[in-house]
């Protein structure tokens, strides 16, 4: 008994030849009938398995009837999984989807050159993680989302750049509600490993957003030695900090009467004066 599949056949086949999945006989056989109560027009899917680099990935086809009774492909999801060492996990993943009501749907080997580009990036970021290897170090500084941080990390220089926020207990007065650490990373010289080199933090207004750094208090903590300050001796230097700031500003500005509008000539003398003196 001929199925709906044998039917459409043809039509998939050369679909699959053009998408570059050869041969489209072997691909054909591995079609099954599929129903998605969301979408009544969809009719069969595909898992294609195909190596890439030393990985193996997968896609999952998801085929279609149109209002002319043909069947072609109309979405493409592709998942890559690779282990690792540098997340909670144990895995990195890649994972996709291409829609043909979005764009155009990628041929195998366009998919392969993505996939090729992610598994490189990947082994780099794996290979610098096991030259740093720093959670203990993280964990002693008082910091315990070292794998989130790992996700944050961008290069400048030959420097590798974390961050994260830490909120405060309180907002403070002005407005302050977190701080934010860059953690700057030395590169690996020879055979000695990479290690964490600075500690920059910034007091900021809204957590998590790089653009609310306040500028009020901002310091940097160098490792002397092996010797870092923790995260609490950190958050109350720059907190201590930004209120010296605050301090000595309002005590300029009373001494020599910004702000004050009693007078005209007497707020043009005392301005005056404060250039001079400064």
């Amino acid at each position: 008994m001929t199925s709906i599949i044998d039917i459409h056949k043809e039509e998939l086949g050369l679909a699959f030849q053009q998408m570059g999945l050869e041969p489209p006989s072997a691909v054909l056989d591995r079609l099954k009938p599929c129903e998605d109560p969301r979408d009544p027009l969809v009719r069969s899917f595909l898992i294609y398995d195909f190596p890439v680099e030393d990985q193996t990935a997968s896609l999952y086809i998801v085929v279609k009837e149109n209002e002319r009774n043909k069947w072609y492909i109309d979405q493409v999801h592709v998942y890559l999984e690779i282990s690792s060492q540098r997340t909670e996990d144990g895995v990195v993943v890649f994972d996709r989807k291409f829609s043909l009501d979005k764009t155009p749907l990628p041929g195998l080997e366009d998919i392969r050159s993505i996939l090729g580009v992610f598994v490189i990036n990947e082994k780099e970021k794996e290979a610098r993680f096991l030259q740093f290897n720093l959670q203990d170090e993280f964990v002693a500084l008082g910091f315990s989302n070292y794998f989130e941080m790992l996700r944050s990390a961008s290069q400048n220089g030959e420097f590798a750049v974390l961050h994260t926020f830490e909120k405060l207990p309180e907002t403070t007065s002005n407005g302050i509600k977190a701080v934010r650490f860059e953690f700057v990373v030395a590169p690996p010289i020879g055979d000695q490993a990479g290690f964490l080199w600075m500690i920059r933090g910034s007091l900021v207004s809204e957590p998590e957003s790089p653009y609310s750094v306040c500028g009020q208090a901002e310091q940097a903590f160098y490792k002397l030695g092996d010797h870092l300050p923790n995260k609490t001796e950190m958050v109350n230097d720059l907190v201590k900090l930004a209120n010296r700031q605050i301090d000595t500003y309002e005590a300029v500005r009373r001494k020599f009467g910004f702000g004050d509008t009693s007078g005209p000539n007497d707020q043009g003398n005392r301005c005056s004066q404060g250039r001079l003196r400064l």
